[in-house]
């Protein structure tokens, strides 16, 4: 409630400038009150431009509760108001904005303040507090805002992705594998005090991982690298989130191949052998993994391990092969699909999609499988993060046994912090498709 307890106390209301046409229109209702009586009572009164107007006064014999104010711009153009409450003198400011033609700014009692439009439908009455959000995708420093006030920080840092294994390449009755996926970077978040930040602090973004590169003719594929770290402060990292592991280059024996291991929020993830590619610290990598833990790759037709913090592991293969999906996770990066191969027949086994970021399962629907044949194609991108997520995993590349074609290349991680997809086989001359590039990590500071 507004109380006005003498004469000398008003609350008037006064614009910037004179009316364009017409004045706005004001209504306050009060009740005075003494010991014994209880009056109800009402002022209309139009503004008057750059003179201020009392829209209502105190008394000294009684206590004025203002229950309700209401000033209605009638105007045809946008106009700036202040209503305060003066104190003999001294104004104390109620509320100051501006008003649209026909909207009405009100005061209620119980209420406070709120601004209507020319239909009557609730809007912000008071100006949004002021904030700063700064997105880095590359190394950089950042800088405290001054145009306000900052009382607290939040950062957000994802890791690079890891890159996807190169396909392996030969020729005859005998095997030639896809490349496994990279694993995802994980994700970190925390709030500070904006008086614990310096004025600066340093910012580091991870580089993505490489990617595979092709051996050539009978030649197994080049492992994928692991992501870079992304992390913030300027003496001391205070928040880093670790890069995923790369995809191990596929075989052109019988042999198992891993995804790269997640990134988690202790240590980067570990390129993949003919085991699944570990997780990164704090805990050990499994298949589920909670917390900052990042996800072991996968080593089979099933997908690569899950995450909730850390990253998601790398879709890996069999020595048949049989070739796995990335994996997922809630926060941190989805994993690259593994490439397509080929068994002793030989014969064509498809490649497998990316993992997605903001869920458990499923794949991500961008990041597809190419597919395989005479003319391969190339896996697909790992859809983009955003405010609620990292991204996905790229897709296995297509693989091929026609004579002297080469395999396709696995999709490119998602930014930010997804996993490259592996390449696909490919035979004689052609060598192996090239694996995907892990995405770029990201580093996002909130303040306000």
């Amino acid at each position: 409630m507004i109380v006005l307890t003498a004469t000398t106390d008003t609350i008037k209301a006064v614009l910037t400038a004179a009316k364009t046409t017409n004045d706005m229109l004001c209504v306050t209702s009060y009740r005075d009150m003494d010991a014994t009586t209880y009056t109800p009572g009402r002022t209309v009164i139009p503004t008057n431009g750059v003179s201020a107007v009392i829209l209502q006064a105190g008394l000294d014999s009684h206590q004025r509760v203002v229950d309700y104010i209401s000033i209605f711009n009638a105007d045809v153009a946008t106009k700036t108001l202040t209503i305060s409450f003066y104190d003999n003198a001294t104004p104390y400011t109620l509320w100051s904005g501006s008003l649209l033609a026909g909207e009405t700014i009100r005061y209620q009692d119980g209420k406070g303040w709120e601004k209507t439009d020319s239909s009557g439908n609730g809007i912000q009455a008071f100006p949004v507090p002021p904030t700063d959000i700064q997105i880095f995708t590359g190394s950089g420093t950042w800088t405290k805002p001054t145009t306000f006030s900052p009382k607290a920080v939040y950062v957000v840092c994802v890791g690079a992705g890891g890159g996807g294994g190169a396909g392996g390449s030969t020729t005859g009755a005998v095997r030639r594998i896809g490349g496994a996926g990279g694993g995802g970077g994980s994700y970190v978040a925390k709030m500070f005090a904006a008086d614990d930040l310096g004025t600066t602090e340093t910012v580091t973004v991870g580089t993505a991982g490489t990617a595979g590169v092709t051996g050539g003719s009978g030649a197994i594929g080049g492992n994928g690298g692991i992501g870079g770290n992304s992390s913030f402060g300027t003496t001391t990292a205070i928040v880093t989130a670790f890069g995923g592991g790369g995809g191990v280059g596929g075989a052109i024996t019988a042999a198992a191949g891993g995804g790269g291991g997640g990134g988690g929020t202790g240590s980067a993830g570990a390129v993949g052998t003919t085991a699944g590619g570990a997780g990164g610290a704090p805990g050990t990598g499994a298949l589920t993994n909670l917390g900052g833990t990042g996800a072991i790759g996968g080593v089979t037709a099933a997908a690569g391990g899950y995450a909730e913090y850390g990253g998601a592991g790398g879709g890996g293969y069999t020595n048949v092969p049989a070739n796995g999906p990335g994996g997922c996770s809630i926060f941190g990066g989805g994993a690259g699909g593994c490439g397509g191969g080929a068994t002793s027949t030989p014969t064509l086994i498809a490649g497998a999609a990316g993992g997605l970021s903001g869920g458990v399962s499923g794949t991500d629907p961008t990041g597809t499988a190419g597919s395989n044949g005479a003319s391969p194609t190339a896996g697909g991108p790992g859809s983009a993060g955003n405010s609620r997520k990292s991204g996905g995993g790229g897709g296995g590349g297509g693989g091929t046994i026609t004579t002297n074609i080469a395999g396709a290349v696995g999709g490119a991680g998602g930014a930010p912090g997804g996993g490259g997809g592996g390449g696909g086989c490919g035979t004689n001359t052609g060598g192996g498709g090239g694996g995907g590039l892990g995405g770029i990590g990201q580093v996002t500071v909130y303040t306000w």
